[in-house]
């Protein structure tokens, strides 16, 4: 995640994925913000940083991406692919018939 485990800056997140321009960045933090995904901390220094983190319920999504990520590296990654030909899907002896 790029919200790592404490607290992250907008330029540090920024430089942290590859591609990745600030409008994209901006609105994804917004709607992860309005959705209590992170929280946006307003630090008063000078000049003032903007730091975001997890909520609990960002933390709780940790489990499940990671489990998509093993996911996509065992099957899309790794190329490990059952592509089926839906012309043909009839034809498939591992599928129970009607």
């Amino acid at each position: 995640m790029v919200v790592k485990a404490g607290r992250s800056g907008f330029n540090e997140m920024l430089k942290t994925v590859e591609g990745l321009n600030s409008k994209t960045l901006s609105s994804t933090l917004k709607y992860l913000e309005s959705h209590g995904i992170i929280a946006r901390v307003v630090e008063s220094t000078r000049p003032f940083r903007v730091r975001y983190s997890l909520t609990e319920k960002g933390r709780a999504l940790e489990g499940p991406l990671k489990d998509l990520q093993k996911w996509e590296e065992n099957w899309i990654i790794n190329g490990k692919t059952n592509q089926v030909n839906p012309l043909q899907i009839n034809e498939r002896s591992d599928l129970p018939s009607e």
